[in-house]
Order: structure tokens, then C-alpha cells, then sequence
């Protein structure tokens, strides 16, 4: 089975400083699985772009929501989400994870 998928590339005057990239988890969900901003291009909202335009994607293909997953050593990453209107959907441990560090920590955002 093939699945629908995006790769979403920031440039800025030719080098490539942002990526995101999903994939669908069903006909309904889509999951955010990557992304990154080189650090000296943060603060600068193309994060912000991407997953904007994520999202907009996600609901004209017929995505009812969007999941993603982060980790509490991303405090940034958690914040982010949060403000973007995802909610914490749930918990993966991690068996080798005394501490709460590598356990994922799992977000929804319903899109219509």
C-alpha cells in the first residue's frame, strides 16, 4: 500500500535551511514525522511556515487531524506545539527511560 506523503524544503537565496516531511497513518490521520531549522535560521518563523502550510495541505486532502510525536529533551519543540493548538494526545515509554527523557510524548491537532 502507498502511502500519501509531504516533504515540505525552506530555501533561503539557494541553501536549504528548513525541512518538514509527513506521511498518512490512515485516510484521516496524517502523521508529522520530521522536521528541522538550522539553528542560525531559528526565531525567524519558517517553522511557523512550514507546518502552516502542513496543515493546509493536510485539510485540503482530506486529513481530519494531525499527529505528531516529541520528546521532553525539546522543550522548545513541546512549546511549540502547544501554542500551535496541538493537544497531548498521550505517552510512549521508552523501556531503557528511567527519567522521562526518551519516552515520546505524543500530540494531536483535529483540523476541521
Amino acid at each position: 500500500m502507498q502511502k500519501n506523503s509531504l516533504i515540505l524544503v525552506a530555501k533561503i537565496k539557494g541553501l536549504v535551511v528548513a525541512y518538514k516531511i509527513g506521511y498518512a497513518l490512515s485516510d484521516n490521520v496524517f502523521y508529522s514525522w520530521l522536521g528541522a531549522v538550522v539553528p542560525s535560521y531559528r526565531q525567524q518563523g519558517i517553522a511557523t511556515q512550514l507546518r502552516v502550510y502542513q496543515e493546509q495541505w493536510a485539510v485540503n486532502s482530506g486529513y481530519s487531524c494531525i499527529n505528531v510525536k516529541s520528546m521532553n529533551r525539546y522543550p522548545a519543540m513541546l512549546q511549540l506545539l502547544i501554542n500551535s493548538g496541538y493537544q497531548i494526545h498521550g505517552y510512549q515509554a521508552n523501556e531503557d527511560d528511567k527519567y522521562g527523557e526518551n519516552g515520546k510524548i505524543l500530540f494531536i491537532k483535529k483540523l476541521i
